[in-house]
């Protein structure tokens, strides 16, 4: 009696786990390139290759020169150029003005 009831209990416990499967999980989120940038300024320099051949977005952009240039100088400890300063033209508004007389 008892062996037939852990049994049928046995049975049910299966029929169930049969008909009630877990919901699909959701689905991936995708990264926007400026988010994938970011991370991918975060890893190590050996690192790099193997995902630049995972597809050819992923190549695109790390072997960018805005990526480049910008992750070595993190990594290298390098600061940005500053850029030159340039007189614009005319240097003043008063030397653009001839007077005649």
């Amino acid at each position: 009696m008892l062996l037939s009831r852990c049994w049928r209990w046995f049975v049910e416990l299966m029929h169930f786990f049969q008909t009630h499967r877990p919901s699909s999980p959701p689905p991936p989120v995708e990264l926007s390139n400026d988010v994938l940038f970011e991370i991918f300024l975060r890893l190590p320099p050996e690192v790099l290759p193997r995902f630049s051949i995972l597809n050819k977005q992923l190549n695109d952009m790390i072997n960018s020169p805005p990526f480049q240039t910008r992750y070595w100088r993190q990594k290298l400890g390098l600061r940005p150029k500053k850029k030159k300063k340039t007189e614009a033209w005319p240097p003043s508004p008063f030397r653009c003005c001839i007077l005649s007389t």
